[in-house]
């Protein structure tokens, strides 16, 4: 239920119409949420239609992502924000367990694994990431957040290898990460 959602917890509204806005919950009352209402670039505060459908996603920490459906109720202004009230949602459904939205990328890709190498130098010990240039594997990257990405390949690595990607985003622009 969205009951448990406390004060001051981020979210994001997705009305019918398109878009996603950033707000944050202003106060949980027992039969609805007053959420501050989302700004536009001019700075003032936007409104929808009473009944307009809207999606409420929001991340709990350390856990994973939750959303559920809702409609425009009518607005407030609570503590001197104007806020936007929506009903509470006894349905939550739980949302990709990733903190970065994924976005599709579909382009090919060149990637070669890494490989921890330890050193012993005296009583110390250094430890090397060794690029394996001479396994070059193709790939093809899904999609891609701040977080990582997707790639589908004929021969995969582990799950949770250290690799080295290569993908161009656009003529001569090249990226690589590890």
């Amino acid at each position: 239920s969205s009951n448990f959602l406390k004060i001051g917890q981020l979210v994001m509204i997705s009305p019918e119409g398109g878009g996603q806005f950033h707000s944050r919950v202003m106060s949980n009352m027992r039969d609805m949420l007053a959420l501050s209402a989302p700004k536009n670039e001019a700075g003032t505060a936007l409104r929808w239609n009473r009944g307009t459908n809207v999606k409420i996603s929001f991340w709990r920490e350390g856990d994973a992502g939750y959303a559920f459906q809702s409609k425009v109720l009518a607005y407030d202004a609570i503590k001197g924000v104007p806020c936007l009230l929506v009903p509470h949602s006894k349905t939550l459904r739980r949302e990709q367990q990733r903190k970065f939205r994924r976005s599709p990328l579909h382009r090919p890709c060149f990637f070669y694994p890494v490989h921890i190498v330890e050193q012993q130098e005296g009583r110390k010990t250094e430890r090397k990431a060794m690029v394996q240039a001479h396994r070059r594997l193709l790939g093809y990257i899904l999609d891609i957040s701040a977080g990582g990405c997707s790639i589908s390949s004929m021969y995969p690595l582990a799950t949770g290898s250290l690799c080295k990607l290569e993908f161009e985003i656009g003529r001569q622009q090249r990226i690589t990460v590890f």
